[in-house]
């Protein structure tokens, strides 16, 4: 590490400590007086030691994590977390709601304990023509650790059910929907609520999109999730969502990656540092 990137990261520690110690404080009592705190969505995948990536957080930090965001948060089941959106709730603390994307077998075995331990309510979102079969999604299929993230059975998702999850959809098979035609895309969202409905019983549940990004669905995308009877729809691109804000536009915050301790506790709070790399860039002279 060469003394620039060192500086660098000095610089990104010294302002996280600033952010959670004084910024935040003092922005979330501004909040409080004006009963004006967000409903926080937090995005995890893969909960596993077998590697370290963008999508997979260790259980031990997980635990930490749940820990942390338990302390600054209340936290609802997601189905609550929309309501209190669509009703313009004035809140006089964050509310937050945890999500897990694909459906991996991980989040039975290791998220599943972690989240029971604190009594934590979960939501997962199922590409539903993955569950129960050996195959693995597009972006795992190549990897080296490929049999480490298989996805859950129907019988792991029912036990899930009955101790409480939610679930939702995320496609039959994991596709980006902005790429898709018509007839492909009216069966991607179609096909899951048929699927929860059968095996679980579930109506008028919620969809994150795959992917996740501002262009990876598009507005006809969203007006057909919104006439075949979604609830809701998440993208995962970070921010806050305020009371009032159309249920079809929510947002997400990744948080479940192989992140620093300073930088996904910022993020919990809403404030990703990864925004602050232009800025941190031209302060040092250089991107």
């Amino acid at each position: 590490m060469n003394s620039r990137t060192s500086l660098r990261l000095l610089a990104k520690n010294l302002l996280a400590t600033l952010i959670l110690a004084v910024v935040r404080p003092i922005r979330d009592f501004g909040r409080t007086l004006r009963r004006r705190h967000p409903v926080r969505v937090f995005t995890f995948h893969r909960v596993t030691d077998v590697c370290k990536d963008g999508m997979t957080v260790g259980p031990q930090v997980f635990r930490e994590q749940l820990r942390y965001l338990s302390r600054h948060h209340q936290i609802v089941p997601i189905e609550r977390a929309i309501e209190m959106l669509r009703a313009g709730a004035g809140l006089t603390r964050p509310v937050a709601a945890i999500t897990f994307d694909d459906g991996y077998v991980s989040v039975f075995d290791a998220a599943r304990p972690a989240m029971a331990e604190l009594a934590l309510p979960g939501c997962c979102y199922l590409s539903t023509g993955l569950v129960g079969t050996d195959r693995r999604f597009q972006h795992d299929a190549s990897h080296p650790l490929r049999e480490h993230f298989g996805v859950m059975t129907w019988a792991q998702v029912e036990t899930l059910r009955q101790e409480g999850w939610s679930f939702g959809g995320h496609t039959v098979n994991h596709p980006r929907l902005s790429t898709l035609d018509t007839a492909t895309l009216h069966q991607e969202l179609a096909e899951p609520l048929l699927a929860l409905e059968q095996r679980l019983g579930l109506t008028g549940v919620s969809m994150a999109y795959p992917f996740g990004g501002r262009t990876d669905i598009t507005p006809e995308g969203l007006q057909l999730a919104k006439t075949l009877g979604y609830t809701a729809c998440f993208s995962d691109f970070g921010g806050e969502n305020f009371p009032a804000t159309s249920t079809f536009h929510l947002r997400r915050i990744e948080l479940g990656g192989n992140h620093p301790t300073l930088a996904w506790k910022t993020r919990s709070h809403g404030i990703d540092l990864g925004d602050l790399r232009e800025w941190l860039g031209s302060l040092w002279g250089g991107a």
